[in-house]
């Protein structure tokens, strides 16, 4: 029987990392997970053909060879802090391009590599009520400029060394394991404070619009590349539902969902690199979609899909926290 491909889940440590990790485990797909640390514990997973590298990406370890054995490469690395990238734009800027760049030089050809962009920051303002992947970038942050210019080093790198690519532009996922990681977004902070009565403190008066999607539903889509006989649709695809909220309407959908009302304190507080609209056009993503799971319901907007939410399951992972 020939041995199933390696997956290469860089930039591990974090929400999607363990909630990715932990889908390839249950699948009984090696993975090879590195990050500089982690804020979950991998060693549940190790029965699942589950490696762990503990380094920066720029001081790897000369004799690592763990990843040329891996077909795909799921680069998911950088931090998502945005006062941070503000407050040292520089420094921000050279540890991103460094880190990804002494990655890039360990892969080659015969590997495929799906690197992880901001959809809600890299296009800014949207120009048509959405934003395609065709439309210019114009990004208003550092955090959003930062992640323009790795896209661009993506493309670079790969064409000039013939390694296939594809970009993910992600709207906002949301998950359970959030709740077991520093940053838990919006959605689990405000279900969470519907528990706990701890005050969410939202920027904008919560008039900001934001796409939130499923990482069930990402899982589902990356797993699907594991197989290298499945070629990626596009060198650039947004993900997301299609359909963004205000924070109000996010913490309506909460209160319904749970029947109780979580402590906000709206804030007029705001920056001028904050985009205010963010909408992505996912027209691409579900024609392919369509192509591949006619039948599944996939990356519904999160109205439709907190009504399928496993409360259940997220009381039991609050008592854990």
């Amino acid at each position: 029987m020939k041995p199933p491909h390696r997956v290469a889940v860089v930039g591990a440590g974090g929400f999607i990392g363990k909630s990715f990790v932990h889908y390839l485990s249950n699948k009984k797909v090696p993975a090879l997970a590195i990050s500089r640390s982690f804020q979950w514990n991998p060693d549940s997973y190790f029965r699942g053909g589950l490696h762990v590298l503990v380094s920066d990406l720029n001081s790897l370890p000369d004799q690592v060879t763990h990843i040329q054995d891996c077909s795909l490469i799921v680069y998911m690395a950088g931090s998502t802090n945005l006062s941070a990238a503000e407050s040292n734009p520089v420094d921000d800027f050279q540890s991103h391009s460094d880190s990804l760049l002494a990655f890039l030089s360990r892969i080659s050809g015969h590997q495929r590599l799906i690197f992880f962009s901001s959809g809600g920051t890299v296009y800014g303002e949207p120009m048509n009520g959405s934003s395609c992947e065709s439309d210019p970038l114009n990004p208003s942050s550092v955090y959003g400029k930062r992640n323009k210019i790795l896209e661009e080093i993506v493309f670079s790198f790969c064409s000039q060394n013939n390694i296939d690519h594809m970009i993910l532009r992600l709207a906002n996922p949301y998950g359970l394991d959030q709740l077991f990681v520093k940053r838990r977004g919006l959605v689990l902070s405000l279900m969470q404070s519907c528990l706990d009565h701890r005050y969410i403190k939202i920027r904008g008066f919560g008039l900001q619009r934001r796409d939130y999607f499923s990482v069930d539903d990402l899982n589902f889509f990356l797993s699907h590349f594991v197989d290298p006989m499945n070629s990626f649709p596009a060198e650039v695809l947004n993900i997301g539902s299609g359909k963004s909220f205000t924070a109000k309407e996010v913490v309506s959908c909460v209160t319904s969902l749970l029947g109780s009302e979580p402590n906000v304190i709206y804030s007029a507080d705001s920056d001028s690199s904050d985009v205010v609209n963010s909408s992505l056009d996912v027209t691409l993503l579900r024609k392919y979609l369509a192509s591949i799971c006619p039948r599944r319901e996939i990356f519904q907007d999160l109205s439709r899909e907190l009504k399928n939410f496993n409360l259940e399951e997220f009381y039991n992972c609050s008592k854990m926290i």
